[in-house]
């Protein structure tokens, strides 16, 4: 089986659209996000961080408790100044 990966965020981002083969679980709140970590562990957590409901910093709080070895990747949609 493939990674399983738990991205909290909106809508899932064009950078996890890539054919992979495993299970993503898309959480945007705090209560599910602790709920599927506790169910099943991830392989990697993408993390957006300008949700307006869940803080991207709080997310990796609740990751470094509940899984300190899991990877956690902030990933956003924000361009960067001077970025083409």
């Amino acid at each position: 089986m493939g990674p399983r990966i738990l991205p909290y965020q909106s809508p899932i981002s064009p950078i996890i659209s890539v054919n992979l083969v495993g299970r993503i679980r898309r959480t945007e709140a705090e209560p599910p996000f602790r709920a599927a970590l506790t169910e099943k562990l991830p392989h990697i957590i993408l993390a957006d961080s300008n949700l307006p409901h869940f803080s991207g910093r709080r997310a990796l709080q609740i990751s470094r408790e509940l899984c300190p070895l899991v990877p956690f990747l902030f990933v956003t949609g924000a361009r960067m100044i001077g970025a083409g």
